[in-house]
């Protein structure tokens, strides 16, 4: 049970990653 929620929290982590990056991109190329 605790594996899964860290491995459900690493998930977590690396998606709101990429929306960062994500995010990051397109405010540099707005400019």
């Amino acid at each position: 049970m605790k594996k899964m929620e860290k491995r459900h929290h690493i998930k977590l982590v690396h998606e709101v990653n990429y929306f960062n990056t994500f995010f990051a991109v397109f405010s540099l190329y707005k400019d």
